[in-house]
């Protein structure tokens, strides 16, 4: 059976097909299975790490806030007052995600926005602050006692003006928009993601069960196999991978990054391993599927041409069986009509016997000429024996080289097809970032109007500081000049004190006097009478200055309270005065550093903007340009094939040529043969010869 040429023909090709797919599915399935699972690994990490990114901005978010409101002046008076009507006052102006807030002094005595007092010297995020001297501190997440709810702590130091520390300032946050950031993060149909706290507590799970109550770690004991390899490599690195085996035993790979301004959270997500893999599996399936198809193919299209080649051979071998076993019939012929070499070898075959029946016809009337016929004969088989090796000889080299080109062109192909795939690939990349592009474009001119807003705000805003400026030194002026009024109103109140003292003196000595007058008068008797009286109206008038003197002393000394007390008054306004203008100072001047700081991010927002503007034109380009290649690519990929395909007929083609050939060549040979056997056995032709029909 593997004799035959048909059989040769359908294993050669069979076997040589079968080797060069099992190395060509080899080969992409291991190119994908790296470079797929590469680029699957880098997008878990890209995403993972934009997630951590979100809730690092959000957390230092809230931890600028606090920072602010620890540096209000009412925090950094020392009056305790002050802070307590700040506390109060913020209660219901704090932001939404703040659940309450606090200040507690250097001793650790705390009073909060929900009115609650005590003393917090024992948690860790006072002593991280007060004892150990850090700017500020952001606690584990817990339970919060007084809402029942996942919360953490962001505490700030509070300074004075002179730079030393009061105490703190803390907030608690609810972990409602971390939560929601973290489920918003997810990776295939199989993927979810979570979050832990520093000593591996389980802060965000898609399983509630777990969240608080367990830490990472502890889910080995529930039939989870690698998560404490895993948090020993978190704890070791910022960021990273990790494979486990979940309860049903399916593989997860882990993917985690951990947060900053934290005391060492983490974040990560998973994916069974399975669908990682999955577009590996699927191309492996639809390989599987087109190398047995292929082999089909192969086998079937090596069937067909082995009996192509076979069929004619096989009518020609009959020939020869019924040439050589009949009585010599010269009048048959060989009737193949394929249009190929075997056809020429038959039509030439068949010119043979016609020539041979004219010979033997001739010899039959001339048998002694056959001797030079058959001379001649014979050198003309050599020569043409020669020739057909020549040519056999040319068509194997178009063979092989034909050959080399189908392995080119399939190379080419493959090669073109990778590229057009790249190509589309990159087309959908330019999409993405375009409408990425066109997104942020967006939000940056709608930031750079709220800039621009503010900016205006604070330019009013400044406007006003400055006329509060005004207005207070004027005041403090003038309270200046009134003071320096009241003051020398009070100086003069003691001229009057003691010019009223003198009133009295006066009065009592006169009336000392008229009493001497009315003494002697009564000495003087008649004549005195007059005298008397005059003396007795002395005494009247001093007594009435005596009575006017002390009502005017008490009226000097009701002056002299109320003068004193306008005095105290003005010392307090203008205490008030001195106070409202260093804070106007203040505010003028954090309004400035506001203002600058809006002017520079309106600045680097404008250029921001531009340079979005300039990338989404280049994307344009770029976009443009790829579609360009990929028409280009596929019209290059079909001209190849069809190349391919006239490169496979030429070489059919040759192959039928040189079986011709090698057919040819037997031929000739046995011819040539029988040429130099007819020298010998012309006579043994010559007895014979009047044996063939003619």
């Amino acid at each position: 059976m593997f004799n035959s040429i048909k059989s040769k023909i359908i294993i050669s090709f069979s076997i040589a097909a079968l080797v060069a797919l099992t190395l060509l599915d080899l080969f992409i399935i291991n190119y994908f299975k790296t470079d797929v699972n590469k680029y699957v690994n880098y997008l878990g990490n890209e995403i993972t790490l934009k997630g951590a990114n979100s809730i690092e901005n959000l957390i230092y978010g809230f931890l600028s806030e606090v920072r602010a409101l620890s540096y209000l002046p009412e925090f950094r008076s020392k009056d305790t007052i002050k802070t307590y009507q700040m506390i109060d006052y913020l209660s219901d102006k704090l932001n939404p995600n703040f659940q309450l807030a606090l200040f507690a002094n250097i001793d650790g005595n705390y009073y909060t926005t929900l009115k609650d007092s005590g003393n917090i010297s024992d948690r860790e995020y006072f002593q991280e602050i007060v004892n150990k001297g850090k700017e500020y501190f952001i606690s584990d997440p817990l339970i919060s006692k007084s809402t029942g709810k996942q919360v953490f702590v962001i505490a700030h130091r509070v300074i004075d003006f002179d730079g030393n520390v009061l105490g703190i300032f803390s907030v608690n946050i609810s972990l409602e928009k971390f939560t929601e950031i973290i489920n918003g993060i997810k990776i295939g149909k199989t993927g979810y993601s979570w979050a832990i706290g520093s000593d591996g507590t389980i802060i965000s799970h898609p399983n509630d069960e777990l969240i608080m109550k367990k830490k990472i770690y502890e889910l080995e004991e529930t039939r989870y196999k690698g998560l404490k390899d895993f948090y020993e490599k978190f704890s070791q690195n910022q960021y990273g991978s990790s494979i486990i085996v979940n309860p049903d035993g399916k593989k997860e790979v882990l993917v985690y990054s951990k947060i900053k301004y934290t005391k060492g959270w983490g974040i990560g997500t998973s994916i069974e391993e399975r669908e990682l893999n999955a577009p590996v599996y699927q191309i492996t399936k639809i390989l599987l599927i087109i190398f047995g198809v292929a082999i089909l193919l192969v086998f079937l299209i090596s069937t067909i041409i082995g009996n192509l080649i076979t069929g004619s051979i096989k009518k020609i071998d009959l020939f020869f069986i019924q040439l050589s076993k009949g009585e010599g019939d010269l009048t048959k012929r060989i009737d193949i009509k394929l249009k190929d070499e075997v056809e020429k070898l038959s039509g030439n075959f068949n010119l043979f016997i016609e020539k041979l029946h004219n010979i033997v016809f001739e010899i039959k009337q001339a048998i002694e000429n056959l001797k030079n016929i058959g001379s001649t004969l014979s050198s003309n088989m050599t020569q043409t024996a020669k020739a057909i090796n020549e040519i056999t000889s040319n068509t194997n080299s178009i063979k092989n080289l034909a050959d080399n080109q189908i392995n080119f062109f399939q190379k080419a192909s493959d090669s073109i097809v990778t590229i057009v795939n790249n190509i589309e690939q990159l087309n959908d990349l330019i999409e993405n970032q375009s409408a990425a592009l066109i997104e942020s474009s967006s939000s940056i001119e709608e930031m750079v109007r709220n800039i621009q807003s503010i900016t205006s705000i604070l330019d009013q805003n400044t406007i006003s500081v400055n006329d509060l400026l005004k207005v207070s030194e004027d005041g403090k002026k003038d309270m200046d000049k009134l003071n320096t009024v009241v003051e020398e109103i009070l100086q003069s109140s003691e001229g009057l004190f003691e010019a009223s003292e003198s009133i009295q003196k006066i009065a009592d000595q006169i009336n000392l006097l008229a009493m001497n007058a009315a003494i002697e008068a009564a000495h003087a008797g008649e004549s005195g009478k007059g005298f008397a009286v005059v003396a007795d109206e002395i005494r009247k008038l001093a007594e009435n200055s005596m009575i006017q003197g002390k009502d005017i002393s008490q009226k000097l000394l009701g002056i002299k309270n109320a003068i004193d007390n306008v005095s105290n008054a003005a010392k307090v306004n203008i205490t008030m005065f001195n106070r409202i203008y260093e804070l106007s100072k203040v505010v003028n001047q954090q309004e400035q550093i506001i203002k600058n700081a809006m002017n520079e991010q309106n600045t680097g927002s404008s250029q921001i903007l531009e340079a979005i503007k300039q990338i989404s034109s280049i994307t344009s380009k770029v976009k443009n340009f790829s579609s360009s290649m990929l028409d280009l690519n596929k019209s290059i990929k079909d001209d190849i094939e069809k190349l391919n395909e006239l490169t496979l007929q030429v070489n059919s083609s040759i192959a039928k040529m040189n079986i011709g050939f090698n057919e040819i060549n037997s031929a000739i040979a046995h011819i040539e043969k029988i040429s130099e056997d007819n020298k010998k056995n012309i006579q043994i032709v010559d007895e014979l010869v009047n044996k063939f029909k003619t």
